[in-house]
């Protein structure tokens, strides 16, 4: 038997062999209420949105109208995020994923490569805490 635990997810792995058959029974308990899990979806396609968006940005503009794009971008992300109505359980941590968001769009303008670096650590670890690992495109 295999345990493994990623985030907030746990599951036990186990493999049996008989003869010529391997039977592999793979157990992951609900990690959150079907109301958490709706809100993490919605989420995810609003980064996915996102990353969607800015991946089809030239990298041939010049680097004042790229930013601009991916400002007007982020502002639509944070915009998508500000609607989304998180269950109870989420509802300081959305605040706080939200508020690193709004931090992040104001370190882009003017660009300042230290502050958007702080402000993206900022994003990534109050994505984690609602459930959205890898949701903001490095």
């Amino acid at each position: 038997m295999l345990v493994f635990r990623r985030g907030r997810l746990e599951g036990r792995v186990l493999l049996a062999r008989s003869a010529d058959v391997t039977i592999v029974f793979v157990y992951v308990p609900s990690a959150t209420t079907a109301e958490e899990a709706r809100f993490i979806t919605t989420a995810r396609a609003a980064c996915k949105r996102f990353a969607a968006t800015v991946g089809r940005i030239p990298r041939s503009l010049p680097r004042e109208e790229g930013l601009g794009r991916v400002r007007a971008t982020w502002h639509s992300l944070v915009e998508d995020v500000a609607h989304i109505t998180p269950p109870p359980a989420l509802g300081e941590r959305h605040r706080a994923f939200l508020q690193a968001l709004r931090e992040f769009e104001r370190a882009l303008s003017p660009f300042r490569p230290l502050r958007v670096a702080e402000a993206a650590n900022r994003v990534e670890r109050s994505a984690r805490s609602v459930g959205l690992d890898g949701c903001i495109p490095d």
